[in-house]
């Protein structure tokens, strides 16, 4: 399967495909990739698609009433990753910015690597310490982690370098311990922190 198959937007919508949606959302599957589809009040077309596990990255569409492609976007956490891009109602590009600039050494690819190595899932089994039970490695994997943990990008301010922050809550019995990761963007150094956030009855 080619992957840029599916990351790569299609301009324009086939509206058949939606005409029974109203303004309920959709859950379509298409090949590994798991999308949800909306229709708003105001007949806007919303795609949120979650990559399968060996890319792990979620993909935001917005299409205007008429099917036509406003904006794409790809994103890992709250961060924008790869092309993001902006059209007219008629679809001609308007802006492409390609947001893998902003990072210099350590990208996604490296902080996915950082957290399975940290145990926190497998994306060959499905494991992970969000679920009891392996799950299957598709697109469903990646909206559960993406769920689970909060991922930020600071790029550089003057002298200091680049870093990501990853926070993981977890629920105990009575608190919550929230593992804190902070990874320098250019060396890689892994700082990691706990804190435990107790629950006030």
């Amino acid at each position: 399967m080619n992957i840029d198959n599916i990351i790569i937007a299609p301009l324009k919508l086939d509206l058949n495909d939606v005409q029974n949606l109203n303004e309920g959302t959709s859950i379509q599957w298409k090949d590994d990739f798991l999308m949800y589809r909306r229709i708003a009040h105001d007949r806007f077309i919303f795609d949120k698609i979650y990559t399968p596990s060996y890319d792990m990255r979620v993909l935001a569409r917005t299409y205007n009433p008429l099917g036509i492609l406003r904006h794409s976007v790809q994103g890992f956490g709250s961060v924008a990753v790869g092309s993001r891009e902006r059209y007219d109602d008629a679809g001609n590009l308007l802006e492409r910015i390609n947001e893998n600039l902003k990072f210099e050494i350590i990208k996604k690819d490296e902080i996915i690597k950082i957290l399975e190595d940290e145990g926190l899932f497998n994306r060959n089994t499905g494991e992970s310490i969000f679920t009891i039970n392996p799950i299957e490695t598709n697109g469903l994997f990646t909206e559960v982690i993406m769920k689970s943990i909060s991922i930020i990008f600071y790029p550089r301010v003057n002298d200091s370098n680049p870093y990501w922050k990853v926070v993981i809550p977890t629920a105990m019995s009575w608190h919550w311990i929230e593992t804190t990761y902070i990874v320098d963007g250019v060396t890689g150094e892994v700082q990691k922190s706990e804190e435990r956030i107790f629950i006030e009855f």
